[in-house]
């Protein structure tokens, strides 16, 4: 059992290492998620935020996500949904975000989702 742990254990440092530098960590789906998750919930204010993916697509270094949110703030008596459009860089920053109350319903296979008021 040892030795395979010891096997594993360069193996896990070198991917490690390369998960580690900037590029590498720009460049991560979940990473720039963060981003448009942190730039949506600013745009909203304060009170309680959940988000959900509906799909994301990535190309020539920007990452598009198509986001179904629903916000209910601090002192409303009731949730308003939203869907959004994140573009994010490969640099990390949101070079685009499109915020409208509304849905979003999966397209077909391969196909962008569908605006649903």
């Amino acid at each position: 059992m040892n030795r395979i742990a010891k096997a594993v254990i360069p193996i896990s440092l070198a991917a490690a290492m390369a998960l580690m530098s900037p590029q590498a960590d720009a460049r991560s789906n979940s990473h720039l998620l963060d981003r448009c998750e942190t730039a949506i919930k600013s745009e909203l204010g304060e009170g309680r935020t959940r988000i959900e993916r509906v799909r994301s697509t990535e190309s020539d270094g920007t990452a598009t996500f198509w986001l179904k949110i629903r916000h209910k703030g601090a002192d409303a008596s009731a949730s308003v949904r939203y869907r959004a459009l994140c573009e994010v860089s490969a640099d990390a920053s949101v070079a685009d975000l499109e915020l409208e109350t509304g849905s979003w319903k999966k397209g077909r296979r391969g196909q962008a989702p569908i605006a649903v008021d």
